[in-house]
């Protein structure tokens, strides 16, 4: 993937099998290390590098750039790799669940920074293959998956996903207050549900959300005008 930024400058990301050349003074990652990525800025003409930085341990299969020059990327990591301190306090997944894992990652138009970067995926095998983004900066991702406990619910215009932690977090439309954050705010990225732990399974109305958690109890929120929310 080589996407090009506004004064035809280019980025580009690949697999070197060596540190030469070096990254450049200040890069996410100066060190290179077996195995790891790396991403070059180029002048349009190719003629100097910009800057460079390498990233541990992770195969990239699409990079795009939104209308501020950020990147985001997409692909898959070991959980035994370096990939783990690479993800943000309070991302959508912190951790790995198991085997590989799925992972989108944003980084400041000149490499020294990751605004976030986290971990999608389940228990089994999970990829993910391409990544866009809108004028809004959400996020949008198709990929793969082996994973039964994959944490996925989708209503008619909010989705709802369960974490490895068993919490869970929501977006999308919110008029009816599906996304139980206790506002009708419409949300382009995931939010966490509060007050809710330990939830085993979740469920995706039209516009209300269901949470089954450990101990039996259900939790309900949304539109409410056919007592789908089973409150009486």
């Amino acid at each position: 993937p080589c996407p090009l930024y506004p004064n035809g400058d280019v980025l580009v990301a690949f697999e070197p099998w060596s540190a030469d050349p070096t990254s450049t003074p200040g890069a996410i990652d100066e060190a290179f290390d077996d195995g790891d990525s790396a991403f070059v800025r180029l002048t349009a003409d190719g003629s100097e590098r910009l800057w460079q930085t390498y990233f541990p341990a992770i195969s990239i299969y699409d990079l795009v750039l939104d209308d501020d020059s950020n990147a985001y990327f997409s692909g898959y990591a070991w959980p035994s790799s370096g990939f783990p301190t690479m993800t943000t306090t309070g991302a959508f997944q912190e951790t790995a669940s198991n085997g590989i894992e799925g992972f989108i990652t944003k980084m400041n138009p000149s490499g020294t920074e990751l605004f976030w970067s986290t971990y999608l995926g389940g228990n089994g095998d999970d990829r993910v293959w391409g990544i866009d983004v809108d004028a809004a900066h959400a996020v949008y991702v198709p990929g793969t998956t082996n994973s039964p406990d994959f944490p996925v619910s989708a209503g008619a215009y909010h989705s709802a996903a369960l974490l490895g932690d068993g919490t869970v977090r929501t977006w999308g439309h919110n008029a009816s207050g599906q996304l139980g954050d206790g506002t009708t705010t419409q949300q382009k990225a995931p939010i966490v549900v509060p007050g809710l732990m330990n939830v085993t399974a979740i469920a995706a109305g039209t516009q209300h959300t269901l949470a089954l958690a450990s101990d039996g109890t259900v939790w309900a929120w949304g539109y409410n005008s056919s007592g789908q929310l089973g409150d009486g």
